[in-house]
């Protein structure tokens, strides 16, 4: 009878055993799922993070590119606003300045031009 007993029980620790390692197949799936879960979540963070500063180089881009834009225009401004005066200024400093060369050199013929 012993015997019996015996093989009773090894019978019941093998099936206890077998639930055991089951189980542990299901919490290593579960384990497995979670780890995903993890990787995929770490990915969109990763992809967010990126997102993020891609919308930061194209603000940076758009102050650059505003102030590139101001400076271009400031210096148009300037361009013409030289242009001008030199226009409007150029002909009378020239007509005075042949005088008094004239007056200096006793020379009525001369003139001057500026050439740009």
């Amino acid at each position: 009878m012993l015997p019996d007993k015996v093989r009773g029980r090894l019978k019941e620790i093998s099936n206890k055993l077998n639930e055991a390692i089951a189980l542990k197949d299901k919490c290593l799936l579960i384990k497995k799922e979670a780890e995903d879960n993890r990787s995929k979540i770490r990915g969109q963070a990763d992809a967010a993070d990126a997102e993020s500063q891609r919308q930061e180089a194209l603000a940076t881009m758009a102050n650059h590119t505003q102030r590139y834009i101001k400076i271009f225009i400031a210096e148009q401004l300037l361009k013409w606003a030289i242009n001008r005066f030199r226009e409007e200024k150029q002909g009378p400093l020239l007509q005075r300045a042949s005088e008094i060369f004239s007056m200096l050199t006793i020379s009525p013929h001369f003139s001057q031009s500026c050439d740009e």
